[in-house]
């Protein structure tokens, strides 16, 4: 059954956890579609190596968190690695040490990158959900700056592009294939 009043289709859409990607902007709801089977596919292939890559750093991993500036100001992130200290029950407690963000088509990846990089967050990923494109920006200064090549501190590794199917993570640990 679908209702016609604002209040009602959002408390249904909580009700039906249809509401797990939506953000909020400063109290503005942003309904966000779901992500594409080939989102779904970058973003886990790319947890599982960011996962073991982290966890030697001393980092935690996890996809789908809620990045929290305050109740009414907060974003969907697809990857973060973090400290645990950096968490709260709900999530993200506007900071974390990488961000990453899969792009798709028309999204508003872009839109949150000046957003993260004002909070405590020192670098964001955004990798292109097509072509495996990557762009890494160090926001240390609270304004993201592109670092090129794709080398993160934060985890010491660099992403490089083989093609629209491959992605390659080479660290001090050894190189690793995301195949999405």
């Amino acid at each position: 059954m679908y209702t016609t009043g604002v209040r009602d289709s959002l408390d249904e859409r909580r009700s039906r956890r249809a509401d797990r990607y939506d953000e909020m902007r400063e109290g503005v709801v942003y309904l966000a579609p779901m992500p594409s089977m080939r989102h779904q596919l970058v973003r886990s292939e790319l947890m599982m190596d960011l996962f073991h890559v982290g966890r030697a750093r001393g980092l935690r991993v996890a996809g789908g968190l809620g990045f929290f500036q305050a109740d009414d100001d907060y974003r969907v992130v697809d990857i973060a690695a973090y400290r645990l200290e950096q968490t709260t029950p709900r999530g993200l407690e506007a900071a974390a040490e990488l961000l990453v963000e899969i792009v798709e088509p028309g999204d508003e990846s872009r839109v949150k990158l000046p957003w993260y990089a004002a909070r405590d967050v020192d670098e964001v990923m955004l990798v292109d959900c097509e072509t495996l494109a990557v762009e890494l920006y160090a926001c240390e200064t609270g304004v993201p700056v592109r670092v090129e090549p794709a080398y993160s501190k934060v985890l010491d590794c660099t992403f490089t592009t083989l093609d629209s199917e491959h992605l390659e993570v080479a660290g001090p640990d050894g190189t690793v294939l995301v195949s999405p």
